[in-house]
């Protein structure tokens, strides 16, 4: 009797755990900016991840899943296939502590017939020395979508520790950024800096 008792015992274990341990061993991507890395399901943050960053699920509950980093997030973020462009991780080496993009405008121009859209970027230096030139790569979002992404440089920026600094850049009708800056020039998109240098 106790041997059929252990035996059912095990065999209610095994359904729990196969119920909530579906994605097991699976590596998914995270599609969103920021992902809040919570401590339970619905419960508070303990850190974000970012777009990109692969994560291995291995216990789900309701819409939540536990991920290899040892926390929670909503499944319906999470994808099997990492978010690149032109084999670019958006998540990898992004600028962390040194250069942030707080505000940006584009404006469409036209100059000696050719049709330009420029973008224009206030940047805060969150490093703790001035910078006086830049370089790195813009990427930019709509959504969990990778529209584009563009080398970008800064000879003279002249920005002191903890503040702001402009920055204009054009692409003319030629260039991949244009379409997609123009077609939302209104907004809705997510600037990010990757792989920045600063001097």
């Amino acid at each position: 009797m106790r041997g059929l008792i252990c035996l059912s015992l095990l065999s209610l274990a095994a359904n729990i755990s196969q119920a909530h341990a579906q994605d097991s061993g699976e590596i998914h991507y995270v599609t969103r900016p920021r992902l809040p890395l919570c401590v339970e399901p619905g419960g508070s943050p303990r850190a974000e991840l970012n777009i990109g960053t692969p994560v291995k699920t291995f216990e789900r509950r309701g819409d939540w899943v536990r991920v290899s980093v040892d926390g929670w997030v909503r499944s319906s973020l999470l994808s099997k296939q990492v978010m690149t462009k032109d084999a670019i991780v958006v998540s990898a080496e992004e600028a962390i502590h040194l250069l942030g993009i707080v505000d940006q405008r584009v404006v469409l121009a036209e100059e000696e017939g050719v049709r330009k859209v420029v973008l224009k970027l206030t940047l805060k230096n969150l490093s703790a020395g001035s910078i006086s030139s830049w370089s790195g790569i813009l990427a930019v979002l709509k959504g969990s979508q990778v529209l584009f992404h563009a080398p970008l440089s800064q000879d003279k920026a002249s920005i002191p520790a903890g503040e702001t600094g402009e920055a204009a850049f054009h692409w003319d009708e030629t260039e991949a950024p244009y379409a997609a800056l123009k077609a939302n020039a209104s907004g809705g998109l997510d600037f990010r800096l990757l792989r920045v240098k600063v001097k």
